[in-house]
């Protein structure tokens, strides 16, 4: 996460430019993956994955699918004419 979210934040300019609209999106689920993570914190690290449910597990999980979508598309978006 924190990677492609500082490469988000790299493209992020350029993006506006190009699709305001998406870099809106990406940074929308990208605060939805956070918001998803945070009840899972403890400290400077997060809870052991062993610890978190089944149903918990597929909730995270949609929250990420939900955002690689949409940051799927950047790289596409920025290069285009």
């Amino acid at each position: 996460m924190q990677g492609a979210q500082k490469g988000f934040e790299l493209l992020l300019p350029a993006l506006r430019k190009r699709d305001p609209s998406l870099a809106t999106t990406v940074a929308a689920r990208f605060a939805a993956v956070r918001a998803s993570l945070a009840p899972y914190r403890t400290g400077s690290g997060f809870v052991n994955y062993s610890t978190v449910s089944p149903a918990q597990r597929r909730k995270l999980s949609q929250a990420v699918d939900a955002l690689a979508e949409p940051l799927s598309r950047i790289g596409g978006t920025i290069v285009a004419r």
